[in-house]
């Protein structure tokens, strides 16, 4: 079973820059009916279709699985992917913060990165999937 979130996956802004200190805020809302789920967000370069088919589900989070996920799902809930990985609150709610401590080559200006969570399945409810959401990497 596959259900998308009602709310939208959102961030403070929609751009990173590649200059050192860049950091972006998401703020995952799955609504009160939720609370207390895990989620993962992951992120990719390569764009959002197909998507990453969920083994043992019809689930498919829009994120094509590359390097730049590899590097995410190794800085997991480091200062660098802060709660990327953990539970929503009593309101379904969460808040990751993706940081940069380096600059990041000037090539990427202009690169798209998607964005989207899953929800994973518990007491009896499936699993949910985000929105993906785009952010720029500016100059």
């Amino acid at each position: 079973m596959i259900d998308y979130l009602s709310q939208p996956l959102v961030a403070h802004a929609r751009v990173i820059t590649v200059k050192p200190g860049g950091a972006l805020a998401f703020h995952l809302d799955a609504g009160p009916a939720h609370a207390a789920r895990g989620y993962w967000l992951l992120g990719s370069v390569s764009g959002t279709r197909p998507g990453l088919a969920i083994p043992g589900s019809k689930a498919v989070l829009p994120l094509n699985w590359d390097p730049f996920t590899d590097v995410l799902v190794r800085l997991t809930n480091t200062s660098y992917c802060d709660r990327f990985l953990g539970a929503l609150d009593a309101q379904g709610r969460g808040l990751a913060i993706l940081r940069h401590r380096g600059a990041m080559p000037p090539s990427m200006a202009g690169a798209a990165l998607d964005f989207a969570y899953v929800l994973f399945p518990g007491s009896g409810r499936g699993w949910f999937v985000s929105n993906p959401l785009e952010v720029t990497v500016v100059p």
